[in-house]
């Protein structure tokens, strides 16, 4: 299995599909390990650390509002999904059961879906700050 940190990017090379997430964060980091586990041997997806120079690079290149979202990013056929939006669409790259919850996950209003996303996000950084604290 890859590991993949800030500095580093995972999956396939020349995939056009790419997650960036934040290599900093063990959650994020935990689902990107989760979802390599379980990618489809014919779907192709690379991860790329926002941090990393890659992930720099690449976000550059996009519009103002993917730039300053505090978000996972999806980039799916050339076109970048953010927070709830990217989560989901990135079950299409895996094996089954999982792609079947795509659109059960869908039928929740975008809305709802990027609350509870912001939420779990602004928890994980809590989290992550308690633990350096105890540790």
């Amino acid at each position: 299995m890859t590991s993949t940190s800030r500095d580093e990017t995972a999956g396939d090379p020349n995939s056009a599909n790419v997650l960036y997430f934040d290599g900093d964060c063990a959650f994020c980091s935990g689902a990107v390990r989760f979802l390599e586990r379980r990618l489809h041997p014919s779907r192709k997806l690379r991860f790329v650390g926002l941090a990393s120079a890659t992930g720099i690079e690449d976000i550059t290149t996009m519009n103002e509002k993917i730039r300053r979202a505090d978000s996972v990013i999806l980039l799916r056929k050339g076109k970048p999904y953010i927070r709830s939006a990217a989560a989901i669409r990135a079950l299409l790259h895996l094996r089954q059961p999982w792609p079947i919850l795509f659109p059960i996950a869908w039928l929740v209003p975008l809305p709802i879906r990027d609350i509870a996303y912001i939420i779990v996000a602004k928890l994980r950084h809590k989290i992550q700050a308690r633990k350096m604290q105890q540790g």
